[in-house]
């Protein structure tokens, strides 16, 4: 059995751990309006549907390796979002 202590502490630990994922979900709900904003200015003639479809098309591309894996290279960003507007003619 727990003495009060370790009780305490678990009790702590557990409210730390869940902070963090709140901050997590918060920063990927951040970092989905910004991909919106940047989309709708890099696309102003496009629906807010056609916007949705890029972001999932986004969000589907990423691969799982975290971070550290993560292809940001503007090459890479062009084949999942498509052309700067200067770029599409």
């Amino acid at each position: 059995m727990a003495t009060p202590r370790e009780s305490d502490a678990d009790a702590i630990e557990q409210a730390v751990v869940a902070e963090r994922f709140r901050t997590t979900i918060e920063l990927h709900a951040v970092g989905l309006r910004l991909m919106r904003v940047g989309l709708t200015r890099r696309f102003p003639d496009e629906s807010e549907q056609q916007i949705d479809q890029r972001i999932e098309s986004w969000l589907r591309e990423q691969p799982d390796h975290g971070p550290a894996f993560v292809d940001s290279t503007p090459a890479r960003c062009r084949s999942i979002l498509g052309p700067m507007p200067e770029q599409a003619a």
